[in-house]
Parts: structure tokens; C-alpha cells; sequence
């Protein structure tokens, strides 16, 4: 899918998780209700010297987007849906 994306030139935009309790509210509260289990997720980071690796079979090229979320939701707190409006994108896979 993503290589017929690209060859068709469409526009690739990233969701990369952005999970640091600096960042994400969410992680905080989930570590509060779960701190008695061993399931307190560890923070992820998506930018600065402790990047996370991208799989060689996703990674993103020169001039696609990557966009990074601070929850559960790629949508809340991003500039997702504004790029998607601006680019007159109505449908995502």
C-alpha cells in the first residue's frame, strides 16, 4: 500500500507516537490508575537524541509528513486534520 502511494505521488502523512509524561497527559494518569501493575507503559519518544527506530519497511522519505501525537488520538492536539483540510484530503487509509 505505501509503495503504491508513493508511486502514484500521494501525499504520505506519519502518526508517530510522541509518549513522554512531559508531553502526554494521558500516560501520566494511566501510570496513576495502574501503578500497581507491572504494565506502566514506558515513554516513547519520536524526536531528539532517543528516537525511536523506524522499520525499514516504514520509514518515511523526503517530503512526507510526520506528525507526532501526545495521546491515543492522532487527531486531538496535532495539526493532522488542518493539513488533511489544506490539502483537500477527504479520505485516509
Amino acid at each position: 500500500l505505501l509503495q503504491t502511494a508513493r508511486q502514484k505521488r500521494t501525499k504520505v502523512i506519519w502518526i508517530r507516537a510522541d509518549y513522554r509524561y512531559s508531553h502526554s497527559p494521558w500516560l501520566v494518569q494511566f501510570a496513576r490508575l495502574h501503578k500497581h501493575h507491572n504494565s506502566i507503559p514506558e515513554e516513547v519518544h519520536c524526536g531528539g537524541p532517543t528516537t525511536a527506530e523506524w522499520e525499514d519497511f516504514a520509514t518515511p522519505l523526503g517530503g512526507e509528513f510526520v506528525i507526532p501525537k501526545t495521546s491515543w488520538c492522532s487527531t486531538s492536539h496535532t495539526s493532522l486534520i488542518d493539513l488533511l483540510r489544506q490539502s483537500g484530503i477527504n479520505t485516509v487509509l
